[in-house]
């Protein structure tokens, strides 16, 4: 007998894959989506066993919607998947979009009593900077401490695991925080990761760094996987609340497990698609690191600068993007029991037939 999974962000690039997933294991499934929203194309459109629910989550009434939606459900069969929040945009529009929402979704399954939590976030919260070149990073590498000199969706998703940590804490929530990589899939192949790509001309920011991309069906695969998890080990100390409910906090990195270079990465795009323009220039790692650190050094002395730079100049960015790193992926086998057959060359063929 599946779960019932309620899956916010259901008509977004990776929520759409996670419904797919979720209803081929045989969940029953709620998808949360914006009113008025056209579902006519989403690719769980035709599917049965699935209720569509819309609420706007940015919206006033959002939390006395969820409320309503969660109380009915048992708590021992409900899981919750918030893939929800925006990519691009301002501090003011991801606290509006991606942070408060995440507020109402915990707040609303605390008061419903439901305590499973999988949330979407990313390996943009980690501090990169801190990192030395060729070292690891893994699930234990602290998060990001500098966040001005990162972008909105860095502290965005910062916020969203602070909320989901404090739940545990404070509330006896069971969440697993899942840092996707470069996520990948049909149509959204390039990365930034990469560099600067502007129709015909490309600047490519390093060759030698690893790129932690994740496939689309792998990354919404692993999300189902947690989901189906009731217990989890928790990453941090967490004392029974005044129910005497045991939460848990957990961060699973999600990636393949063969990760190309830049440079072998691009060789690929260039090889199966004609996705990377003919005309591109490539700075090595040792001058990029030159340059954003002397900008840097100026930043110190005039912070203001810091609000109209863009992100290819800030170092703390640059270093989260093309910093050469190890990448390892160990306990999203052994927690989730995830496993991968295709090699990035697979996904690359396999994203252009779709």
């Amino acid at each position: 007998m599946g779960k019932v999974m309620i899956i916010t962000g259901a008509s977004g690039y990776l929520g759409q894959k996670i419904v797919l997933n979720a209803h081929q294991q045989g969940h029953k499934i709620k998808v949360v989506v914006r009113p008025g929203r056209d579902i006519s194309k989403m690719l769980w459109a035709n599917l049965d066993n699935i209720e569509i629910v819309e609420i706007d989550l940015a919206s006033d009434k959002a939390g006395t919607a969820l409320l309503e939606m969660m109380s009915s459900q048992d708590s021992k069969k409900t899981s919750v998947i918030h893939a929800s929040a925006v990519m691009t945009a301002t501090d003011e529009v991801h606290n509006t979009q991606t942070v408060r929402p995440t507020e109402l979704i915990v707040q609303s399954m605390i008061d419903a009593g439901l305590k499973r939590l999988v949330l979407a976030s990313s390996m943009s919260v980690y501090g990169y900077s801190a990192q030395p070149v060729n070292s690891q990073l893994d699930e234990m590498t602290p998060i990001e401490i500098y966040k001005n000199q990162r972008d909105s969706y860095c502290r965005a998703k910062i916020a969203q695991e602070m909320i989901g940590l404090k739940s545990a804490q404070k509330h006896g929530l069971v969440v697993t925080a899942l840092r996707a990589g470069a996520i990948i899939g049909p149509g959204r192949l390039l990365t930034s990761r990469l560099g600067v790509v502007k129709r015909k001309f490309a600047l490519q920011l390093g060759r030698d760094a690893r790129l932690p991309v994740s496939y689309v069906d792998h990354c919404a695969e692993a999300m189902v996987l947690a989901a189906e998890k009731s217990i989890i080990i928790s990453d941090v100390y967490v004392e029974p609340n005044e129910t005497k409910k045991n939460g848990a906090f957990e961060a699973i990195n999600v990636f393949e497990d063969e990760l190309p270079t830049q440079q072998e990465y691009i060789f690929l795009l260039k090889k199966h698609t004609d996705i990377w323009p003919t005309l591109s220039f490539a700075f090595p790692w040792s001058l990029i690191k030159r340059i954003t650190s002397g900008v840097g050094l100026i930043t110190t002395f005039w912070p203001s600068l810091l609000k109209i730079l863009p992100g290819v100049l800030k170092e703390g960015s640059i270093h989260a993007r093309i910093k050469p790193l190890r990448y390892n992926n160990s306990r999203l086998h052994d927690r989730l029991g995830w496993s991968s057959t295709l090699s990035c060359e697979e996904i690359i063929k396999l994203s252009k037939m779709k």
